[in-house]
């Protein structure tokens, strides 16, 4: 038996021969580890961060500028995990247009600007950032994975867009608040 056959297979939940550094607008949700609440809190409908929170902020917002082709034009960085679109654009060179991979990202074999890269990217940045800051050198921040999805209308970004802005408000319904209300209508009185 041969040693690559004992270790574990890695499920992935990406699209198989997709390419995710191709030019679009992406929904990427990026969970904390165990869903814990480590990012701040929200006070009346409204995110206060926290520490770390703003750490991952930061990081977000810094990634157009180690990734060209990607843009965030609208965040949110809840209690337990964050949102974000990501557009990738279309790199320009000076020999015209970069022509779009036809080979998806394998494991090990990273593709440059791709949201799987940027993604890594980003959460590894938040890790580095946050074990310094809290001088906790074995602190995990992420989950393993994440969630991302094409965004493939005009419509469907509207929603997306309007969804990350309304995340705060809506946290006490939040399938992802391990502390939401129990809802009237799903409560169901004692047996007597």
């Amino acid at each position: 038996m041969s040693e690559s056959s004992t270790l574990p297979r890695r499920r992935t939940i990406r699209f198989q021969n997709f390419d995710y550094s191709q030019a679009a607008c992406y929904f990427v949700t990026v969970c904390a580890r165990e869903k814990r609440c480590i990012f701040g809190e929200v006070i009346g409908a409204e995110m206060q961060l926290n520490d770390l929170g703003k750490i991952v902020e930061e990081c977000l917002l810094a990634v157009p500028r180690h990734f060209g082709n990607a843009e965030i034009p609208v965040h949110s960085i809840m209690p337990n995990h964050s949102h974000a679109i990501v557009v990738l654009r279309v790199k320009e060179s000076k020999a015209g247009p970069a022509k779009t991979s036809v080979h998806a990202e394998a494991f090990a074999a990273p593709m440059t600007g791709s949201i799987p890269t940027i993604v890594r990217s980003f959460k590894s940045a938040v890790t580095r950032t946050a074990r310094m800051a809290l001088r906790k050198p074995t602190f995990d921040v992420w989950q393993r994975n994440y969630f991302e999805r094409v965004i493939r209308s005009e419509e469907e970004f509207r929603k997306t867009w309007q969804y990350i802005c309304e995340n705060p408000a809506r946290w006490d319904f939040d399938p992802e608040n391990p502390q939401k209300p129990v809802s009237i209508s799903t409560h169901r009185p004692l047996r007597q």
